[in-house]
């Protein structure tokens, strides 16, 4: 094989490992957040806490993977530098209140041409890396600080700088080696991801480090040409009241139905394992979200939108796809393009909720489901 067919099997083979690690993984996780809620001795919750963190390390593996291994790029877009950063610096906050605290300036800056996953991605690389600098005992006196400006070129910057024990030469020299890491659960693979990413984007990743002074880490990225993609506004709100709705959940693992139909259980949830089923369901009741899986036997979740949509226009702009890793060509190309909200196994549960409720009020006003009861495929 020449050494591009290599690469597009090898990335093939990775992306459908990680499809199978997440399916189980999506349950471990969703499982240990159910038990978190409840009320648990101290040596069990500490086994708890174990188990969530070798959890979140797999899930960190799995990721950087996929990502290092991809071969085939999404179509770029027009991408909001201020959504990236300040999403990713909201999904790190919890993690750094225990060792310091996190700084937030963005100023304008110029949209650039990419892929907003990768973005966040670049982001959230950063902030781990400048987090896992930090010293736990130094926690008061502990920053990350991620800044947005324009340089004088008119070039987007991002900046992510901590106050941590900063690098040796030997070390800096080393630091964007596949593999290479002085963490003790490192995988060695975020930061030659990150200046991967940003040298594709057109774009360089500068580093200044001194030994007990700091790191700091700039990403510097042309102006885009392309228009973002256009979002809805999210109206969210953690504590408001909604009206009971019906729910399509289709998944061919049954436990990640459990878990969606746990996250949702203010609303009237209707599982399945299969699109011929899910359509089976729709064909008796009407629903205001439909949950489904991509990738899937026999028929995927493409397969289901389509049918669906054909067949109830009105469902078109309510779905919400959730998945353990696209590796088809097919697949790669429906998540190019949809504009449907799409989220990674193992998803949170909260994310979830979030996601699928966004997506309530405007349907409910218009077309309110008929009140039937709760129904499980046998």
């Amino acid at each position: 094989l020449h050494q591009t067919d290599r690469m597009a099997t090898m990335g093939q083979l990775a992306a459908g490992v990680a499809h199978e690690i997440n399916n189980p993984l999506a349950w471990v996780v969703g499982n240990l957040a159910l038990l978190e809620a409840a009320e648990l001795d101290d040596k069990s919750a500490s086994l708890l806490t174990k188990a969530r963190d070798g959890a979140k390390r797999v899930e960190r593996i799995v990721q950087d993977l996929k990502t290092f291994s991809r071969v085939r790029e999404p179509s770029p877009q027009g991408v909001d530098l201020w959504r990236s950063a300040h999403s990713a610096a909201n999904m790190m906050r919890h993690r750094l209140r225990d060792r310091g605290q996190i700084i937030e300036d963005y100023g304008a800056v110029p949209s650039v041409d990419g892929d907003e996953t990768r973005m966040g991605q670049i982001c959230l690389n950063l902030l781990v890396n400048a987090l896992e600098a930090l010293e736990p005992s130094e926690r008061k006196r502990n920053h990350v600080h991620i800044r947005l400006f324009t340089d004088g070129q008119g070039n987007a910057v991002l900046e992510v700088k901590d106050n941590g024990k900063g690098m040796s030469p030997t070390v800096e020299r080393r630091i964007f080696d596949p593999f290479f890491t002085t963490k003790e659960r490192g995988t060695g693979l975020g930061l030659s991801i990150t200046r991967s990413i940003t040298e594709d984007l057109g774009g360089r990743l500068e580093v200044e480090t001194a030994l007990d002074v700091g790191t700091t880490m700039r990403v510097v990225l042309p102006p885009g040409m392309l228009s973002s993609r256009s979002t809805a506004t999210p109206i969210y709100a953690p504590g408001r009241e909604l009206a009971p709705a019906n729910i399509l959940v289709v998944d061919d693992e049954p436990d990640i139905c459990d878990l969606i139909e746990a996250a949702l259980s203010k609303h009237r949830v209707v599982t399945t394992t299969s699109v011929d089923r899910a359509m089976a369901a729709l064909e008796r009741e009407r629903f205001t979200v439909v949950v489904c899986d991509l990738m899937m036997p026999v028929k995927t979740g493409m397969d289901m939108h389509a049918e669906a949509i054909a067949m109830y226009p009105e469902l078109d702009g309510h779905f919400v796809f959730v998945t353990g890793g696209a590796y088809t060509a097919d697949a790669r190309l429906f998540l190019d393009h949809t504009r449907a909200p799409v989220l990674e196994k193992p998803f949170r549960l909260d994310a979830i909720r979030e996601v699928v409720e966004d997506m309530i009020p405007s349907l409910i006003r218009t077309s309110t489901p008929a009140p039937r009861a709760v129904s499980r495929e046998p």
